[in-house]
């Protein structure tokens, strides 16, 4: 029995169940081929659905952040100062995804101008910055995807 039956938990009491007792009694190697993906795609939303508000959550403040710093200081930031206002007028409704989604929608497409300001002004500070936003964009998305692993080769 869960305890807790959290969506992570339940992903991770499914994920078990298939391994530890579908898995074994399948011969068919396409088939099992097929239930070793599932479960590695369930290990990856159990990752995910336990972080992904947070994450998107700390991306936009860290977004935010960045354009205060960098906005007074560089040319040609009308776009990104609208965008930046426009973002703060929205904070999500509540914690739903669908709500947080929206929000990091627009702090997305305020870091893509910052991103345009930083590299059309060629002030290397702002480009260590806004690159900096994007590493740590790219080591949450392969969190969030998890290590590739080669179903179905042992």
């Amino acid at each position: 029995m869960i305890t807790q039956p959290n969506i992570p938990r339940l992903l991770a009491s499914i994920q078990t169940e298939l391994t530890e007792n579908v898995l074994p009694k399948i011969d068919d190697a396409t088939t099992k081929v097929n239930v070793e993906m599932m479960t590695a795609l369930l290990s990856a939303l159990t990752i995910r659905t336990e972080n992904e508000i947070a994450w998107m959550l700390e991306e936009s403040a860290a977004i935010e952040a960045a354009a205060d710093e960098l906005l007074p200081n560089l040319p040609d930031t009308e776009a990104a100062t609208t965008a930046l206002e426009a973002h703060r007028a929205s904070p999500p409704e509540s914690m739903r995804l669908s709500h947080v989604t929206e929000s990091y929608q627009r702090a997305s497409e305020l870091l893509s101008l910052l991103i345009e300001a930083a590299y059309s002004s060629g002030d290397e500070q702002a480009i260590t910055t806004v690159q900096g936003l994007v590493n740590a964009r790219l080591s949450i998305e392969q969190e969030a995807i998890g290590e590739f692993i080669a179903v179905g080769r042992d």
